[in-house]
Protein backbone atom coordinates (compact mmCIF):
# COMPACT_ATOMS: atom_id res chain seq x y z
CA UNK A 1 0.00 0.00 0.00
CA UNK A 2 2.92 2.02 1.06
CA UNK A 3 4.39 1.16 -2.25
CA UNK A 4 1.61 2.02 -4.39
CA UNK A 5 1.25 5.29 -2.62
CA UNK A 6 4.98 6.49 -3.78
CA UNK A 7 4.12 5.14 -7.18
CA UNK A 8 1.21 7.67 -7.19
CA UNK A 9 3.27 10.58 -5.96
CA UNK A 10 6.04 10.03 -8.14
CA UNK A 11 3.76 9.63 -11.30
CA UNK A 12 1.39 12.77 -10.20
CA UNK A 13 4.54 15.13 -9.33
CA UNK A 14 5.75 14.15 -13.04
CA UNK A 15 2.70 15.00 -14.92
CA UNK A 16 2.84 17.95 -12.31
CA UNK A 17 6.27 19.18 -13.01
CA UNK A 18 5.33 18.53 -16.77
CA UNK A 19 1.99 20.86 -17.16
CA UNK A 20 3.91 23.64 -15.45
CA UNK A 21 6.77 23.14 -17.65
CA UNK A 22 4.34 23.21 -20.64
CA UNK A 23 2.50 26.22 -19.38
CA UNK A 24 5.52 28.50 -18.64
CA UNK A 25 6.83 27.43 -22.13
CA UNK A 26 3.54 28.18 -23.80
CA UNK A 27 2.96 31.18 -22.03
CA UNK A 28 6.41 33.04 -20.40
CA UNK A 29 4.57 36.44 -20.69
CA UNK A 30 2.02 35.59 -18.29
CA UNK A 31 4.41 34.22 -15.77
CA UNK A 32 7.13 37.29 -16.02
CA UNK A 33 4.78 40.33 -16.46
CA UNK A 34 1.23 38.82 -15.89
CA UNK A 35 0.42 39.74 -19.40
CA UNK A 36 -3.06 37.81 -20.96
CA UNK A 37 -2.14 35.37 -24.10
CA UNK A 38 -6.20 36.14 -24.81
CA UNK A 39 -6.03 37.46 -28.40
CA UNK A 40 -8.29 40.13 -29.89
CA UNK A 41 -9.27 37.65 -32.25
CA UNK A 42 -10.56 35.26 -30.03
CA UNK A 43 -11.53 38.16 -27.42
CA UNK A 44 -14.39 38.71 -30.38
CA UNK A 45 -15.38 35.69 -31.00
CA UNK A 46 -16.20 35.54 -26.85
CA UNK A 47 -18.82 38.18 -27.82
CA UNK A 48 -20.84 36.37 -30.46
CA UNK A 49 -24.80 35.95 -28.61
CA UNK A 50 -27.86 35.64 -30.15
CA UNK A 51 -28.77 39.20 -29.00
CA UNK A 52 -30.22 40.22 -32.28
CA UNK A 53 -30.99 37.24 -34.03
CA UNK A 54 -29.35 33.37 -34.63
CA UNK A 55 -25.89 33.81 -35.81
CA UNK A 56 -22.99 31.26 -36.14
CA UNK A 57 -20.38 30.53 -32.91
CA UNK A 58 -23.11 32.27 -30.98
CA UNK A 59 -23.75 29.51 -28.53
CA UNK A 60 -20.83 30.57 -26.25
CA UNK A 61 -21.07 34.07 -26.05
CA UNK A 62 -24.32 33.99 -25.47
CA UNK A 63 -23.78 31.93 -22.37
CA UNK A 64 -20.81 33.65 -20.79
CA UNK A 65 -23.67 36.69 -21.38
CA UNK A 66 -25.24 35.04 -18.37
CA UNK A 67 -22.40 35.71 -16.60
CA UNK A 68 -22.73 38.99 -13.99
CA UNK A 69 -21.43 41.75 -15.37
CA UNK A 70 -19.45 42.82 -18.65
CA UNK A 71 -17.14 40.34 -20.46
CA UNK A 72 -14.73 42.77 -20.71
CA UNK A 73 -11.27 41.84 -21.88
CA UNK A 74 -10.27 41.07 -18.16
CA UNK A 75 -12.97 39.16 -17.27
CA UNK A 76 -12.61 37.27 -20.90
CA UNK A 77 -9.28 36.14 -19.82
CA UNK A 78 -9.96 34.50 -16.62
CA UNK A 79 -12.83 32.71 -18.26
CA UNK A 80 -10.33 31.52 -21.18
CA UNK A 81 -8.01 30.66 -18.84
CA UNK A 82 -10.75 28.40 -16.77
CA UNK A 83 -11.79 27.03 -19.99
CA UNK A 84 -8.28 25.78 -20.71
CA UNK A 85 -8.39 24.37 -17.46
CA UNK A 86 -11.45 22.40 -17.95
CA UNK A 87 -9.62 21.29 -20.89
CA UNK A 88 -6.69 19.96 -19.20
CA UNK A 89 -8.74 18.16 -16.69
CA UNK A 90 -10.77 16.17 -19.38
CA UNK A 91 -7.67 15.90 -21.64
CA UNK A 92 -5.93 13.84 -18.56
CA UNK A 93 -8.85 11.87 -17.64
CA UNK A 94 -8.25 8.99 -20.08
CA UNK A 95 -4.55 8.70 -20.00
CA UNK A 96 -4.85 8.50 -15.79
CA UNK A 97 -7.35 5.88 -16.02
CA UNK A 98 -4.42 3.75 -18.76
CA UNK A 99 -2.69 4.32 -15.77
CA UNK A 100 -4.59 3.22 -13.05
CA UNK A 101 -5.62 0.25 -14.84
CA UNK A 102 -1.73 -0.65 -15.74
CA UNK A 103 -1.28 -0.30 -12.10
CA UNK A 104 1.29 2.25 -12.35
CA UNK A 105 3.70 0.71 -14.53
CA UNK A 106 6.31 2.50 -16.54
CA UNK A 107 4.75 2.45 -19.58
CA UNK A 108 1.57 4.11 -18.94
CA UNK A 109 3.35 7.02 -17.45
CA UNK A 110 5.29 7.87 -20.39
CA UNK A 111 2.08 7.73 -22.68
CA UNK A 112 0.59 10.08 -20.08
CA UNK A 113 4.02 12.76 -20.01
CA UNK A 114 4.19 12.00 -24.37
CA UNK A 115 0.79 13.19 -24.67
CA UNK A 116 1.09 16.12 -21.61
CA UNK A 117 4.35 17.65 -23.37
CA UNK A 118 3.67 16.96 -27.19
CA UNK A 119 3.75 20.41 -29.14
CA UNK A 120 0.21 19.67 -30.27
CA UNK A 121 -1.45 18.99 -26.92
CA UNK A 122 -2.19 21.65 -24.06
CA UNK A 123 0.56 23.89 -24.88
CA UNK A 124 -0.89 24.90 -28.05
CA UNK A 125 -4.24 25.19 -26.34
CA UNK A 126 -2.27 27.34 -23.96
CA UNK A 127 -0.70 29.32 -26.25
CA UNK A 128 -3.96 30.10 -28.28
CA UNK A 129 -6.31 30.67 -25.16
CA UNK A 130 -9.44 31.43 -25.95
CA UNK A 131 -10.23 30.00 -28.98
CA UNK A 132 -13.65 27.96 -29.14
CA UNK A 133 -11.44 24.74 -29.82
CA UNK A 134 -10.68 24.20 -26.54
CA UNK A 135 -14.19 23.92 -25.65
CA UNK A 136 -15.23 21.99 -28.32
CA UNK A 137 -12.69 19.52 -27.62
CA UNK A 138 -13.65 19.06 -23.76
CA UNK A 139 -17.24 18.76 -25.17
CA UNK A 140 -15.70 15.67 -27.02
CA UNK A 141 -13.76 14.31 -24.96
CA UNK A 142 -16.67 14.78 -22.11
CA UNK A 143 -19.08 12.77 -24.79
CA UNK A 144 -16.50 9.85 -25.61
CA UNK A 145 -16.28 9.06 -22.14
CA UNK A 146 -20.09 8.99 -21.81
CA UNK A 147 -20.41 7.18 -24.49
CA UNK A 148 -17.58 4.55 -23.25
CA UNK A 149 -20.29 4.03 -20.10
CA UNK A 150 -22.98 3.14 -21.95
CA UNK A 151 -24.05 -0.08 -22.97
CA UNK A 152 -24.63 -1.41 -26.73
CA UNK A 153 -28.06 -1.71 -25.90
CA UNK A 154 -28.73 1.83 -24.63
CA UNK A 155 -28.61 3.15 -28.04
CA UNK A 156 -31.61 5.80 -27.68
CA UNK A 157 -29.25 7.16 -24.38
CA UNK A 158 -26.26 7.30 -27.07
CA UNK A 159 -27.89 8.82 -30.08
CA UNK A 160 -29.54 11.53 -27.28
CA UNK A 161 -25.62 12.08 -26.08
CA UNK A 162 -24.36 12.22 -29.58
CA UNK A 163 -27.05 14.89 -30.64
CA UNK A 164 -26.77 16.74 -27.91
CA UNK A 165 -23.27 17.32 -27.19
CA UNK A 166 -22.31 17.78 -30.93
CA UNK A 167 -24.75 19.40 -31.77
CA UNK A 168 -24.01 22.27 -28.90
CA UNK A 169 -20.27 21.79 -30.41
CA UNK A 170 -21.76 22.89 -34.09
CA UNK A 171 -23.12 25.66 -32.46
CA UNK A 172 -20.09 26.99 -30.94
CA UNK A 173 -18.36 26.32 -33.74
CA UNK A 174 -19.23 25.14 -37.49
CA UNK A 175 -16.00 23.45 -38.66
CA UNK A 176 -16.45 21.10 -35.14
CA UNK A 177 -18.38 18.72 -37.47
CA UNK A 178 -14.74 18.15 -38.87
CA UNK A 179 -12.79 18.60 -35.56
CA UNK A 180 -14.84 16.20 -33.18
CA UNK A 181 -17.90 14.70 -35.09
CA UNK A 182 -16.04 12.12 -36.77
CA UNK A 183 -14.15 10.55 -33.45
CA UNK A 184 -17.34 10.76 -31.82
CA UNK A 185 -19.07 9.00 -34.56
CA UNK A 186 -16.49 6.40 -35.27
CA UNK A 187 -16.12 5.99 -31.38
CA UNK A 188 -19.69 4.68 -31.11
CA UNK A 189 -19.25 2.63 -34.30
CA UNK A 190 -16.29 0.88 -32.26
CA UNK A 191 -18.49 0.53 -29.17
CA UNK A 192 -21.96 -1.21 -30.77
CA UNK A 193 -21.47 -1.91 -34.53
CA UNK A 194 -24.36 -3.93 -34.90
CA UNK A 195 -26.72 -3.57 -37.45
CA UNK A 196 -29.72 -1.23 -35.19
CA UNK A 197 -26.59 0.87 -34.16
CA UNK A 198 -25.82 1.63 -37.71
CA UNK A 199 -29.15 3.13 -38.33
CA UNK A 200 -28.56 5.10 -35.32
CA UNK A 201 -25.28 6.13 -36.00
CA UNK A 202 -26.30 6.95 -39.89
CA UNK A 203 -29.45 9.30 -38.58
CA UNK A 204 -27.11 11.44 -36.07
CA UNK A 205 -24.70 11.82 -39.04
CA UNK A 206 -27.49 13.02 -40.64
CA UNK A 207 -28.74 15.35 -38.56
CA UNK A 208 -25.62 16.82 -37.92
CA UNK A 209 -24.57 17.14 -41.33
CA UNK A 210 -27.73 19.37 -41.36
CA UNK A 211 -27.08 21.29 -38.32
CA UNK A 212 -23.93 22.22 -40.06
CA UNK A 213 -25.11 22.97 -43.41
CA UNK A 214 -28.23 25.46 -41.63
CA UNK A 215 -25.00 27.00 -39.25
CA UNK A 216 -22.87 27.98 -42.28
CA UNK A 217 -25.18 29.32 -44.72
CA UNK A 218 -27.57 30.69 -42.05
CA UNK A 219 -25.51 31.73 -39.82
CA UNK A 220 -24.22 35.23 -41.20
CA UNK A 221 -24.89 38.75 -39.77
CA UNK A 222 -26.43 41.77 -41.77
CA UNK A 223 -28.65 43.40 -40.02
CA UNK A 224 -26.43 46.06 -38.87
CA UNK A 225 -23.10 46.81 -41.44
CA UNK A 226 -19.69 45.46 -40.17
CA UNK A 227 -18.17 48.86 -39.73
CA UNK A 228 -21.46 50.06 -37.48
CA UNK A 229 -21.45 46.63 -35.82
CA UNK A 230 -17.94 47.08 -35.14
CA UNK A 231 -18.04 50.64 -33.48
CA UNK A 232 -20.90 49.77 -31.45
CA UNK A 233 -18.93 46.59 -29.65
CA UNK A 234 -15.69 49.16 -29.30
CA UNK A 235 -17.79 51.24 -27.70
CA UNK A 236 -19.41 48.71 -25.53
CA UNK A 237 -15.75 46.45 -24.82
CA UNK A 238 -13.07 48.50 -25.77
CA UNK A 239 -10.03 48.62 -28.34
CA UNK A 240 -9.79 44.65 -28.12
CA UNK A 241 -12.73 44.24 -30.13
CA UNK A 242 -11.25 42.87 -33.89
CA UNK A 243 -12.52 43.59 -36.87
CA UNK A 244 -11.30 40.93 -38.99
CA UNK A 245 -12.70 37.91 -36.47
CA UNK A 246 -16.20 40.12 -36.66
CA UNK A 247 -16.26 39.78 -40.23
CA UNK A 248 -16.52 36.12 -40.44
CA UNK A 249 -20.43 37.07 -39.70
CA UNK A 250 -20.64 38.76 -42.94
CA UNK A 251 -18.46 36.62 -44.91
CA UNK A 252 -19.96 33.31 -44.95
CA UNK A 253 -18.98 31.89 -48.88
CA UNK A 254 -17.39 28.94 -48.74
CA UNK A 255 -15.87 29.69 -52.33
CA UNK A 256 -14.02 33.07 -50.78
CA UNK A 257 -12.38 30.80 -47.95
CA UNK A 258 -10.93 28.06 -50.51
CA UNK A 259 -9.50 31.22 -52.23
CA UNK A 260 -8.08 32.93 -49.37
CA UNK A 261 -6.60 29.53 -48.05
CA UNK A 262 -5.13 28.81 -51.34
CA UNK A 263 -3.62 32.69 -51.17
CA UNK A 264 -2.50 32.16 -47.93
CA UNK A 265 -1.71 28.80 -47.14
CA UNK A 266 0.56 27.33 -49.49
CA UNK A 267 3.54 30.28 -49.92
CA UNK A 268 6.51 29.22 -48.90
CA UNK A 269 7.27 30.55 -45.73
CA UNK A 270 3.99 28.37 -44.53
CA UNK A 271 5.53 25.45 -46.77
CA UNK A 272 8.46 25.70 -44.79
CA UNK A 273 7.04 25.85 -41.02
CA UNK A 274 5.50 22.80 -42.41
CA UNK A 275 8.87 21.21 -42.53
CA UNK A 276 10.24 22.70 -39.06
CA UNK A 277 6.58 20.90 -37.76
CA UNK A 278 7.99 17.71 -39.12
CA UNK A 279 11.66 17.85 -37.71
CA UNK A 280 9.62 18.94 -34.29
CA UNK A 281 7.93 16.16 -34.00
CA UNK A 282 10.59 13.45 -35.82
CA UNK A 283 11.34 11.59 -32.24
CA UNK A 284 7.43 11.45 -31.33
CA UNK A 285 6.55 10.84 -34.37
CA UNK A 286 9.23 7.81 -34.19
CA UNK A 287 7.79 5.81 -31.49
CA UNK A 288 3.90 6.68 -32.34
CA UNK A 289 5.07 4.66 -35.76
CA UNK A 290 6.65 2.02 -32.93
CA UNK A 291 3.83 1.88 -30.58
CA UNK A 292 1.17 1.42 -33.85
CA UNK A 293 3.78 -1.29 -35.24
CA UNK A 294 4.09 -3.17 -32.25
CA UNK A 295 -0.33 -3.08 -31.66
CA UNK A 296 -1.03 -4.12 -35.10
CA UNK A 297 -1.89 -6.81 -34.83
CA UNK A 298 -4.44 -6.76 -31.80
CA UNK A 299 -6.19 -3.94 -33.39
CA UNK A 300 -9.42 -4.45 -34.92
CA UNK A 301 -10.83 -2.96 -38.18
CA UNK A 302 -12.73 -0.57 -35.66
CA UNK A 303 -9.86 0.25 -34.03
CA UNK A 304 -7.67 1.31 -37.15
CA UNK A 305 -11.04 3.36 -38.55
CA UNK A 306 -11.41 5.27 -34.81
CA UNK A 307 -7.58 6.29 -35.44
CA UNK A 308 -8.43 7.42 -38.71
CA UNK A 309 -10.77 9.29 -37.94
CA UNK A 310 -8.80 11.33 -35.36
CA UNK A 311 -7.50 13.21 -38.44
CA UNK A 312 -10.66 14.26 -39.76
CA UNK A 313 -9.42 18.26 -38.66
CA UNK A 314 -6.99 17.51 -41.34
CA UNK A 315 -9.97 18.08 -44.01
CA UNK A 316 -10.18 21.54 -43.10
CA UNK A 317 -7.22 22.47 -45.08
CA UNK A 318 -8.43 23.74 -47.89
CA UNK A 319 -11.12 25.13 -45.96
CA UNK A 320 -8.94 27.18 -43.57
CA UNK A 321 -5.33 28.21 -43.57
CA UNK A 322 -5.03 27.55 -40.00
CA UNK A 323 -3.02 24.69 -40.87
CA UNK A 324 -1.28 23.95 -37.55
CA UNK A 325 -4.43 24.43 -35.48
CA UNK A 326 -5.87 21.74 -37.75
CA UNK A 327 -2.58 19.69 -37.11
CA UNK A 328 -2.85 20.24 -33.22
CA UNK A 329 -6.19 19.23 -33.37
CA UNK A 330 -5.74 15.73 -34.84
CA UNK A 331 -2.66 14.80 -32.97
CA UNK A 332 -4.90 15.47 -29.74
CA UNK A 333 -8.18 13.84 -31.13
CA UNK A 334 -4.91 10.54 -31.72
CA UNK A 335 -3.83 10.21 -28.88
CA UNK A 336 -7.22 10.72 -26.78
CA UNK A 337 -8.25 7.76 -28.93
CA UNK A 338 -5.31 5.54 -28.37
CA UNK A 339 -5.97 6.21 -24.61
CA UNK A 340 -9.56 5.09 -25.25
CA UNK A 341 -8.18 1.77 -27.06
CA UNK A 342 -5.92 1.17 -24.54
CA UNK A 343 -8.39 0.89 -21.74
CA UNK A 344 -11.10 -0.98 -23.93
CA UNK A 345 -8.27 -3.42 -24.91
CA UNK A 346 -6.00 -4.84 -22.71
CA UNK A 347 -3.36 -6.82 -25.73
CA UNK A 348 -3.64 -3.24 -26.85
CA UNK A 349 -2.38 -1.69 -23.67
CA UNK A 350 0.06 -4.68 -23.16
CA UNK A 351 2.42 -4.32 -26.21
CA UNK A 352 2.20 -0.48 -26.34
CA UNK A 353 3.16 -0.14 -22.77
CA UNK A 354 5.68 -2.54 -23.25
CA UNK A 355 6.95 -0.34 -26.18
CA UNK A 356 7.34 2.82 -24.72
CA UNK A 357 9.40 1.22 -21.72
CA UNK A 358 11.78 -0.16 -24.19
CA UNK A 359 11.46 3.11 -26.33
CA UNK A 360 13.03 5.34 -23.48
CA UNK A 361 15.32 7.10 -25.20
CA UNK A 362 13.55 7.90 -27.55
CA UNK A 363 10.87 8.96 -24.83
CA UNK A 364 13.26 11.28 -23.76
CA UNK A 365 14.00 12.80 -26.91
CA UNK A 366 10.49 13.47 -27.46
CA UNK A 367 9.56 14.87 -24.32
CA UNK A 368 12.75 17.02 -24.16
CA UNK A 369 12.14 18.37 -27.95
CA UNK A 370 8.68 19.28 -27.20
CA UNK A 371 9.84 21.73 -24.07
CA UNK A 372 12.47 23.09 -26.78
CA UNK A 373 10.77 23.69 -29.73
CA UNK A 374 7.38 25.32 -27.35
CA UNK A 375 3.74 24.41 -29.09
CA UNK A 376 2.14 24.46 -32.19
CA UNK A 377 0.76 27.75 -33.17
CA UNK A 378 -2.20 28.43 -35.65
CA UNK A 379 -0.96 29.32 -38.93
CA UNK A 380 2.54 28.82 -38.05
CA UNK A 381 4.96 25.66 -36.41
CA UNK A 382 6.19 25.59 -32.92
CA UNK A 383 7.13 28.94 -31.54
CA UNK A 384 10.93 28.63 -31.94
CA UNK A 385 10.71 28.98 -35.20
CA UNK A 386 10.52 32.20 -34.70
CA UNK A 387 14.38 32.71 -34.03
CA UNK A 388 15.27 30.91 -37.98
CA UNK A 389 16.32 33.43 -39.64
CA UNK A 390 16.42 32.22 -43.23
CA UNK A 391 12.06 31.57 -42.36
CA UNK A 392 11.79 35.53 -42.30
CA UNK A 393 13.49 36.03 -45.88
CA UNK A 394 10.65 33.98 -47.40
CA UNK A 395 7.49 34.77 -48.57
Amino acid sequence: MIERGRQWGWAAGAVAVALLAVWLRASPALFIHGASGLIDWNYTQLLFRYDAGFIKRGLLGTLLGWLPGTLDYATASRVAYALLGVLAVAFLLPFVRVWRAAEGRAGALWLLLLAVTSPATLGHFARDVGRTDAVVLALAIALLLGLGRLGGARRGAAAALVLSVNGAAILIHEAAFFMVVPLTLAFWHYRDAARAALAWQGACLAALTALTYLVSTRGGFDAVPLAERFAELQSAYGAHVDKGSLSVLYHTGLAENVRHTLAEGFRPARLAHHAVLLAALLPFGYVAVRVLAAVRRDMSVRAWLLLAAAFSPLALYPLGHDHFRWWSLAITNALVAFALLCRAEGAVAERALACLEASRRWVWAALLLALVTGPLGVVTSVDVAAALPWLETLR
